[in-house]
């Protein structure tokens, strides 16, 4: 027998005593005693402990027994009976032959706590070590040299060879940090488990949770890229996420990036070029003041902005102005509508605006006109919109159905009183009466009377367009009076009365017919007077250029069909229309004037009639309540 110090075989022999249950407590001897199998142990008192035994022939079982059967009388030495054996749990117990603290096959000690072969000496409490015979480099599993009289030193731990080895906490096949198992394979980091040597560790972060943990750079409570933090739980490019389980942020407006509740974003923060200096979309409206020989013009001037096909650097959206009327709708822009046309009144306007539907004198719920309506249309109890913030763009706080999205608030505006509107007519144009001639109208430049001739019309739209109802010749059908005095026929038919608010071609179905020239988007500019609360809003062709130096309306001098030889184109109707909110607190009066046929509708109903051929005459009514119930 001979002596040697083996900072290894300290692991062997607490081992075997161990399996024993010889190992006692106190400080481990300066010197081992390597040992064959068979032979005595005893402690330092010199008192016999027990046999080795060799990893090959196995360690003796320490159940209760009688001496000479491979155990312990319990009755006769009580102190040295094992509990039972729980394995995994690093200590001895009856039945293992090693417990390293989990139950992984592989590393030396099985799942079942025993050891798993020659090569590996284990104990209780400590990862098992890879024996190797000496001078020779065995790896795991090779046969044993058969120098079972010389343990050489374990191998070397290497860290990223897929092998848990002893000083190493795991493994996972990388020397890179960050994953769960550090740069030297000494620790597994901070919310990783790393359950299987050689496999990836496994985060135990919940992205999406609302709580920032591990690697996670964000975590706004979902696990949803796209809104500024990732599927992955990391910061998206141009996002802030400051608080977490709340939604994120754009990190500044003018870098290019659009986030957040951002609509566009062309790099910078200017006004008035398409993104505004908070990253909405913006339009850009110019007023053309009238002048003696021109009306006043608004022009509402839209813009599409979007990142060009070959990125710019820096990153940045571009803005270009659209065409409206051109029956295209760029992508991203401000344009509400685009109909292929600039004509009024028929749902897209002349600025490419949708323009307020009021049938029945209840306005429709049109979801980014920027009109907010209480209407339940559907019946649901609850009102059409809940937001409307002029367009159909998620994310930015009202939703493309205009629903309040999640995390915003929105309130209604009521706009200031402008200091004049511009409302767009619908004029056309027609040959004043000529016998014989099929293009002209036989209704203008015929007729005359000094009197307003009421009841011409139906009391009621049709397809939002006055109806005949006579023509003025002799009594009133219903109410059999004279009302006109005797001024004779003041409209020739029903079909002719139909042409005054369509456009017509010079031939249907191979008959020449009479048509209209029709010139859209000329506008009629009320401008504000009176102290504030008490405004009006007034147009007076007598007075408002160009037509004070006119003479009167005369807004198709030298247009469509011409002058026809007289001082003025005298030939042709017009057509305006306008939404307003009724307050019945205000009661507000109306005043109308014209020469010829000036007939007023209010939710389709007729309100003011000064029918006929006649010169400038006048009337008005005040909305009051009688009047409002009357008109619906």
């Amino acid at each position: 027998m001979h002596t040697r110090v083996s900072a290894v075989f300290i692991v062997s022999i607490c081992a075997g005593l161990l399996a024993l249950g010889a190992c006692g407590v106190g400080d481990p001897p300066s010197e081992f005693v390597e040992l064959d199998a068979g032979d005595e142990v005893r402690d330092p008192t010199g008192a016999s402990s027990g046999s080795f035994a060799s990893p090959e022939a196995g360690l003796p079982d320490a159940r209760p027994g009688t001496p000479g059967e491979g155990g312990v009388d319990c009755d006769a030495s009580p102190a040295e009976c094992l509990p039972p054996g729980v394995c995994g749990d690093g200590k001895p117990g009856l039945g293992e032959s090693c417990d390293d603290g989990n139950t992984v096959d592989g590393d030396g000690c099985s799942s079942k706590c025993e050891i798993e072969g020659p090569y590996w000496a284990c104990s209780f409490g400590v990862k098992c070590v890879d024996v190797r015979d000496c001078g020779q480099l065995l790896e795991a599993g090779a046969p044993d040299g058969g120098d079972a009289g010389c343990i050489a030193p374990p191998k070397p731990a290497v860290c990223g060879d897929r092998v848990i080895d002893p000083g190493e906490a795991c493994d996972d096949g990388n020397v890179t940090g960050g994953d769960g198992c550090s740069i030297d394979c000494k620790t597994i980091e901070a919310n990783f488990v790393c359950p299987t040597p050689g496999a990836p560790c496994v985060s135990t972060m919940v992205c999406g949770d609302g709580k920032i943990t591990g690697t996670e750079e964000c975590d706004d409570g979902n696990a949803v890229g796209g809104d500024g933090c990732s599927a992955t739980c990391k910061l998206e490019e141009g996002w802030v996420c400051p608080i977490p389980a709340t939604k994120c942020q754009a990190k500044a407006c003018g870098d290019g990036l659009v986030a957040g509740d951002e609509e566009c974003d062309d790099g910078n923060t200017a006004d008035n070029d398409g993104c505004s200096s908070t990253c909405r979309l913006q339009s850009r409206t110019e007023t053309i003041a009238p002048t003696p020989t021109t009306p006043p013009k608004t022009i509402v001037h839209h813009y599409s902005c979007v990142y060009p096909a070959v990125p710019l650097v820096p990153k940045r959206q571009v803005c270009t102005e659209t065409v409206c009327g051109n029956g295209v709708m760029e992508p991203n822009s401000t344009e509400q509508c685009d109909d292929g046309n600039k004509t009024a009144f028929d749902g897209c306007s002349p600025n490419c605006e949708l323009e307020p539907q009021c049938p029945d004198g209840k306005c429709v719920a049109r979801c980014g006109d920027g009109l907010l309506f209480d209407f339940d249309a559907n019946g649901d109890g609850q009102p059409d919109e809940e937001c409307d913030d002029g367009n159909t763009i998620n994310g930015d706080g009202c939703s493309s159905t205009c629903k309040i999205e999640p995390g915003y608030q929105c309130t209604a505006q009521i706009a200031p009183d402008p200091p004049f509107l511009d409302i767009p007519t619908v004029l056309r144009d027609f040959k004043y009466y000529s016998a014989g001639d099929p293009e002209s109208h036989p209704d203008y430049e015929r007729y005359g009377c000094p009197r307003v001739t009421p009841g011409l019309v139906q009391p009621s739209l049709v397809n939002r367009v006055p109806v005949f109802r006579w023509n003025g010749v002799g009594n009133d059908p219903v109410s059999g009076v004279d009302t006109n005095g005797d001024c004779g026929q003041q409209l020739t038919s029903a079909l002719d009365l139909t042409d005054w608010y369509k456009d017509i071609d010079i031939n249907v179905g191979g008959t020449p017919r009479r048509r209209s020239k029709t010139v859209n988007s000329v506008m009629m500019r009320l401008t504000r007077q009176g102290a504030a609360g008490n405004y009006s809003y007034v147009f007076d062709s007598r007075f408002d250029p160009p037509y004070d130096a006119r003479g009167g309306f005369y807004p198709l001098d030298g247009l469509g069909w011409g002058n026809q030889g007289a001082s003025h184109n005298y030939a042709f109707s017009t057509e305006l229309r306008y939404w307003f909110n009724y307050d019945a607190a205000v009661a507000p009066q109306l005043d109308f004037s014209g020469d010829d046929d000036v007939w007023v509708f209010i939710n389709g109903k007729i309100a003011l009639d000064l029918g006929g051929l006649h010169p400038r005459l006048a009337d008005s009514f005040t909305l009051d309540a009688a009047k409002a119930a009357a008109l619906g």
